[in-house]
């Protein structure tokens, strides 16, 4: 399912969920550094792509962002997060929503770098 595509009450609920865990994200350097390879691909033939392969192999071997992006998946599909552990199609469900939605990429990459 796509973010874009959760309409009423349900998607408000989901989008602060998603807001407090890109919050966190964004805390990391790796995490910052990987938005804004992303924001500077406009336009270029496979870059968000290459900018994925580059920075998130880290990312996704920790616990804690996968965890993070369970949860994200599971609120989006609208499961628990025990159970999308258990049944969910979690590669597909990632590519589908970094391929074909283009609310989730720009959700990710609005986060502001954090200060010292």
């Amino acid at each position: 399912m796509k973010l874009s595509d959760i309409k009423g009450e349900r998607s408000l609920d989901i989008i602060a969920d998603i807001m407090e865990l890109i919050d966190k994200m964004s805390e990391d350097d790796r995490f910052t550094k990987l938005a804004d390879a992303i924001k500077q691909t406009d336009g270029e033939e496979n870059s968000a792509w290459k900018a994925l392969c580059r920075y998130a192999p880290p990312l996704l071997r920790e616990k804690s962002y996968r965890d993070n992006i369970i949860s994200i998946l599971a609120n989006i599909n609208d499961v628990s997060i025990d159970e999308y552990r258990a049944n969910g199609d979690i590669l597909s469900d990632v590519f589908e929503l970094i391929s074909s939605d283009d609310v989730i990429p720009d959700f990710f990459t609005s986060a502001p770098p954090k200060k010292d």
